[in-house]
């Protein structure tokens, strides 16, 4: 098995317990497994000890992450540090349709089962139920849509998607999920396909950044002089997972244009360095209490 799950690391550090099951049965494209990636690494000598890579809950004073904001919302109203409140709570979906191939021109429209638009009408389906909350925290996204054989002549027999839906508030997005999961069924049977998967891969909760963590952030900026808000990340970092083992909080700097996980991601050194400091008087004053 091919494990396509964000943050792998810091979810185990947390303790699931059903990561590490799955981790037994992982697998790279290289088909080297996870085991054994971590013997070679100095790892794990056995499958059990995994385990000791679990953090104790309650044993730790507090977890604070520096990240830039992947959004422009700093930049724009020209504010230093961000000061995470809240995180959003994150959830993937995999859905396969299998339909009728053929060649795109011996069959004629009205018999055919097109795997293709069954997924291009779920992936419009995605959008408007997110819509339908009415909530601007409420987004979803079709990050994956493969189509078999991927020929132009050749009519879709087979289509994959991968569907990334979050929120802040957890109930929310799981009314958004299962609405997505009866489009799916209903799409199905009006276009004459199979559903042959529908899988939540991750359905996470949301975390809450700790008052007295906040505290010391907000702190630290104004003994800096930076100016600061407080803000919600509606990205998801491994401070969604540390927050299950100890206080946690987050520190956002700008970055340009919003832009992240592509080539024009930059921040500038002032706000880099901007960053660290209020990072390191956050630890120090958190190492009073």
């Amino acid at each position: 098995m091919i494990l396509q799950i964000h943050m792998a690391c810091s979810r185990l550090m947390a303790g699931s317990e059903a990561l590490l099951k799955a981790l037994e049965t992982t697998i790279d494209n290289q088909n080297i497994s996870f085991v054994d990636a971590a013997k070679s690494a100095g790892y794990a000598q056995d499958p059990v000890d995994i385990t000791s890579v679990f953090l104790k809950k309650g044993a730790y004073a507090g977890f604070v992450e520096l990240h830039i904001e992947q959004g422009p919302i700093l930049e724009e109203e020209g504010v230093s540090i961000g000061i995470v409140t809240a995180i959003a709570a994150p959830a993937s979906i995999k859905v396969d349709f299998e339909g009728s191939g053929g060649h795109a021109g011996a069959v004629l429209m009205p018999y055919r089962n097109d795997a293709g638009l069954a997924a291009a009408e779920l992936a419009l389906a995605v959008e408007k139920h997110v819509l339908e909350s009415g909530s601007i925290d409420t987004v979803g996204t079709v990050g994956i849509l493969q189509l078999h054989p991927g020929a132009i002549n050749s009519i879709p027999s087979k289509s994959h998607l991968e569907i990334d839906t979050r929120d802040i508030d957890e109930e929310r997005r799981n009314v958004v999920m299962e609405k997505i999961r009866q489009s799916a069924i209903r799409i199905a049977k009006d276009r004459g396909v199979k559903l042959a998967e529908f899988k939540i891969v991750n359905q996470d909760p949301p975390a809450l950044s700790d008052e007295s963590v906040i505290r010391a952030m907000e702190s630290a900026s104004k003994d800096l002089k930076l100016s600061h808000k407080l803000m919600i990340s509606r990205a998801y970092h491994d401070s969604l997972f540390m927050a299950r083992v100890s206080p946690m909080g987050m520190i956002f700097i700008p970055c340009y244009k919003g832009y992240s996980h592509k080539p024009e991601e930059h921040s500038s050194i002032q706000d880099i360095t901007n960053g660290v400091k209020v990072l390191a008087l956050t630890l120090a004053k958190l190492s009073l209490k």
